[in-house]
């Protein structure tokens, strides 16, 4: 996946029951396909892109308002075509179960990807530590 993340709300002690979230995709990048059984809502602020969910794909850019219902399946990309970077805010839950990544079949239904980690699940690599996905021990 090709996307950069950052925790705005809900990562440095908060009392909230939320974590806020930004993303912004690369032209030609996108997100992992995905579900989970958590609900959350993805606020675009920045360019254009498509929002893949339950097999139906929709525009989404600045001002939309995008509801990811659970276990939707779901993936949020920037064409390549694009002049900039989608942005968009996510907000979800900060009690949470984990991304199930997903591959679509050819007859469009989706089979879960066993194994795989989710994009989402990704973390700077100066926030990493042992145990965590993408982890590297200091030389």
């Amino acid at each position: 996946a090709k996307y950069n993340k950052a925790r705005c709300v809900g990562k440095n002690g908060e009392s909230c029951g939320f974590h806020l979230r930004y993303f912004e995709v690369a032209p030609g990048g996108y997100s992992t396909m995905e579900k989970h059984k958590h609900e959350h809502v993805v606020l675009p602020i920045r360019g254009q892109g498509v929002c893949m969910m339950n097999g139906i794909d929709r525009t989404i850019q600045y001002g939309d308002v995008v509801y990811i219902s659970p276990s939707a399946p779901h993936q949020i990309l920037c064409p390549a075509s694009s002049t900039e970077p989608l942005g968009f805010l996510c907000l979800v839950n900060a009690d949470r179960d984990k991304p199930v990544p997903l591959k679509r079949l050819k007859d469009g239904t989706f089979e879960e990807i066993l194994g795989a980690v989710s994009a989402c699940e990704f973390k700077p690599k100066h926030l990493r530590k042992p145990g965590d996905v993408g982890y590297i021990p200091p030389k």
